[in-house]
């Protein structure tokens, strides 16, 4: 891409931004009583705030309420989960799902009862209105984690289980993350991209500048390496690879996943975001989310366009850091304002709010839905 064609895309971005989102969202940072326990233990770690947070807005939209069906998407060792049932009680029943096993679920000690089922499997593939829980019931979907194009699977999901006139969707609640690695062909709204002018081969390279929202500032190389040689966190920056602290996960024999190369971006600049990209996606749980918390990981932050995006100096935008910055945070705002979009034409009200700051989340921003 040359410095001309980049220019016209960052103009484009800044007139879609100021049309369809214009003021940005506010900032509410609730707390739930469920969670009072668990603030005082890890000392207000990131995970409880988050976890806090997002069951204070659950309950502010009359969503923790018992006889419904909770269904975690993306869910880990479903610990979200079990604070949410601490807070509703019974009788209530919950689906669990994730397309991996994890060790040490909050959910083993139930999982042979009726009301709680895990369900370990894709999203894609999950048909809610075959499952005898979901179908015919009053559902509530909600996840802290899912990376990218999973968020668009999820909504695609639960689109498909509202269109039986016998399924009520009654609130969905989802962090979004990790806009990176979403895909044209999966993103839930393509309606929303024609209209405010967004092409098939204009998406990939918005992907790769949303991470320029999270990546951070670093320092010059040289400083990078420890004495010992040591790659540092500002090395393994460079490399793409980032600290996933809203869902760490457990390390399992896994193949990575292929890269995705992206046209029209300069030579090797898709390599930091391909690697981000894999690396958040097939980042897993860490056992001790407290250490994380202590140590102050980086959440959500990734590598952008090349090797030296974030260096101090020139940088072959033409565009300061902070000039960077804001534009993929725009970037961010305009793709979920699409899934915003969406989530009305199913006839539900849709706020979008930043529901803790961004010292404890880079990705700090909330989908909400209710009836």
């Amino acid at each position: 891409m040359s410095k001309d064609d980049f220019d016209v895309l960052a103009n484009k971005i800044r007139a879609i931004y100021a049309e369809v989102v214009g003021d940005d969202f506010r900032t509410e940072i609730l707390t739930h009583t469920v969670l009072k326990e668990r603030m005082e233990e890890t000392n207000s770690g990131k995970h409880a705030k988050q976890q806090s947070s997002m069951l204070g807005h659950m309950d502010r939209l009359a969503l923790l309420q018992k006889k419904k069906v909770f269904a975690e998407f993306g869910c880990g060792k479903g610990d979200l989960s079990n604070y949410v049932h601490a807070a509703v009680g019974d009788p209530s029943k919950f689906l669990l799902v994730d397309r991996r096993n994890f060790r040490k679920k909050f959910d083993s000690a139930l999982r042979f009862t009726d009301n709680w089922q895990r369900l370990q499997m894709d999203i894609k593939d999950l048909n809610l209105t075959m499952h005898p829980t979901a179908n015919g019931s009053h559902l509530i979907a909600y996840s802290k984690h899912l990376c990218g194009a999973a968020t668009d699977l999820t909504l695609r999901c639960l689109g498909n289980f509202v269109k039986s006139s016998e399924n009520h969707l009654e609130g969905v609640v989802i962090a979004l993350c990790c806009h990176q690695i979403c895909k044209h062909d999966i993103y839930i709204n393509p309606e929303y991209l024609n209209e405010v002018g967004i092409g098939g081969e204009e998406f990939p390279l918005l992907c790769v500048i949303s991470t320029w929202a999270t990546c951070g500032r670093r320092k010059p190389e040289a400083d990078e390496q420890t004495t010992a040689g040591k790659a540092t966190p500002a090395t393994e920056q460079k490399r793409g690879l980032f600290a996933d602290s809203d869902e760490e996960r457990e390390k399992v024999d896994e193949p990575p996943a292929k890269k995705q190369k992206t046209e029209g971006l300069p030579a090797d600049s898709d390599e930091g975001a391909n690697e981000a990209s894999e690396a958040a996606a097939e980042k897993e749980e860490k056992e001790d989310e407290d250490r994380a918390d202590e140590e102050g990981e980086p959440d959500h932050t990734t590598s952008g366009f090349d090797d030296t995006d974030q260096q101090e100096g020139d940088h072959w935008s033409g565009l300061a850091f902070e000039e960077r910055e804001t534009l993929g945070f725009q970037v961010k705002r305009i793709i979920d304002m699409g899934r915003a979009r969406y989530l009305e034409s199913l006839g539900m009200k849709v706020d979008l709010v930043y529901y803790v700051d961004r010292a404890t989340s880079l990705e700090n921003l909330l989908l909400l839905a209710s009836r």
